[in-house]
């Protein structure tokens, strides 16, 4: 019986890693066959000096069998890998999915012996975490099939695996409610709604009158930022005054990361893509009211005090249990949802159609395509990692000219 001890560097010029190391491992009495492995590599030279020092290994009679790579040791890698790449939310959201997968196959289960159908049976088989039975919702399935594609894709770049067992999983089309598309004479009766609310007055204190003014304010404010603007809830209630985030003088609003400091969360812009917008002055101007209100301990431009105080315990709470990838934007303002849909009645709006505050930052799409915008302008406006994205409000700019086609032949018809 011959042990066989080379290695060999070969070169597949079809591969994406071209470069590919051969060596030879144990022999196996069972099998009376001698394991033979292989790891590909970029360049020659990453593969040159992976050959050396196993060259030097089998002289020094080290082992030089694959190390068995666990599902926990892949995860805990990816996630780490994963913190300085992407948003606290999606790491929160890239948590859960592997929290999933240690508990469907085990913690110990060796990744390469992970097959196609036991990954499709995972997909297939999640279930609810709360209180209530049944299956997940279809996004919940696609964003766990995204995760779980993202976390062996790392195996692949590692060598660890390769194949990637969720490669090639599909499931249907997301099954989801179409947002309200709030047009400009809509927003405009949204604004004469929150213009029509009544301030409360009290003859002893005039703390009830203050706080209306304030919300009336706020609201509008804050509206006008996402139709006129397009930014994100996270964006908007993250703006500061004095962060350069506000150009009065050139009406411009510029969004960004930010480290926590000065016992204040961090923020990640998503895709970290910091970006300026020109506001309109129909923007600037209820901004320029909300000065009014601003206190010099509190830096940001949509909290009021005792709300910037909540959040600087919420804050330091997370810090001291180390759970600071908790923290969500939504912590920072909340019931906007509730308060829009509130003021959508009394302006008249009523739909089925999903209605929230996300629905501000997609009319601003919708409004730029209706007005022939062109497609990377408005990515970059919007703030799109993709085209593919950007494209979707030129459907729904397509479906909103088409209603206006038709209602011009029902005039028409009708004259």
């Amino acid at each position: 019986m011959r042990i066989r001890n080379e290695v060999t560097i070969t070169r597949d010029k079809r591969s994406p890693k071209p470069w590919k190391v051969r060596w030879w491992g144990k022999y196996d009495i069972t099998s009376e066959k001698q394991q033979r492995y292989s790891r590909s590599f970029k360049t020659k030279k990453e593969a040159e000096k992976f050959a050396q020092s196993l060259k030097e290994d089998i002289e020094d009679g080290i082992s030089v069998e694959p190390k068995v790579v666990t599902l926990g040791n892949l995860c805990d890698q990816v996630f780490e890998a994963k913190k300085m790449e992407v948003a606290p939310t999606t790491l929160r959201l890239l948590n859960e999915t592997i929290l999933r997968l240690k508990s469907y196959f085990g913690n110990h289960r060796n990744i390469k012996t992970l097959r196609r159908i036991e990954a499709e049976g995972f997909i297939r088989k999640l279930k609810r975490l709360d209180a209530r039975d049944g299956d997940v919702s279809d996004s919940t399935k696609h964003r766990h099939l995204r995760m779980s594609k993202t976390i062996f894709n790392k195996a692949l770049d590692w060598d660890y695996i390769k194949k990637n067992p969720f490669k090639g999983i599909t499931l249907g089309k997301i099954k989801t409610q179409r947002h309200y598309y709030i047009r400009p004479q809509e927003f405009n009766a949204l604004m004469q709604a929150i213009d029509k609310k009544v301030i409360r007055k009290d003859k002893k204190s005039n703390i009830r009158e203050k706080q209306d003014n304030y919300n009336k304010a706020f609201m509008k404010a804050f509206y006008s930022v996402m139709y006129g603007c397009g930014f994100r809830f996270g964006e908007v209630a993250n703006l500061m005054w004095d962060d350069g985030n506000i150009d009065f003088k050139n009406s411009i609003i510029t969004t960004f990361n930010r480290e926590s400091r000065d016992g204040l969360p961090p923020f990640r812009v998503k895709d970290f893509e910091a970006r300026s917008v020109e506001a309109p002055s129909w923007v600037m101007n209820p901004l320029t009211q909300m000065r009014q209100f601003r206190t010099p301990d509190n830096p940001y431009v949509f909290l009021s005090h005792e709300r910037y105080l909540k959040v600087k315990d919420t804050w330091a709470r997370l810090v001291a249990e180390g759970k600071e990838g908790k923290w969500l934007n939504s912590m920072l303002i909340n019931n906007t949802n509730r308060q829009l849909k509130f003021y959508c009645k009394k302006a008249g709006i009523i739909t089925s159609d999903r209605l929230s505050i996300h629905c501000l930052r997609k009319a601003y799409g919708t409004n730029l395509a209706n007005l022939n915008t062109p497609i990377h302008t408005l990515k970059s406006l919007m703030g799109h990692g993709s085209v593919s994205t950007t494209m979707k409000y030129y459907i729904l700019s397509s479906d909103e000219n088409k209603l206006k086609a038709v209602e011009k032949l029902e005039r028409l018809i009708g004259a």
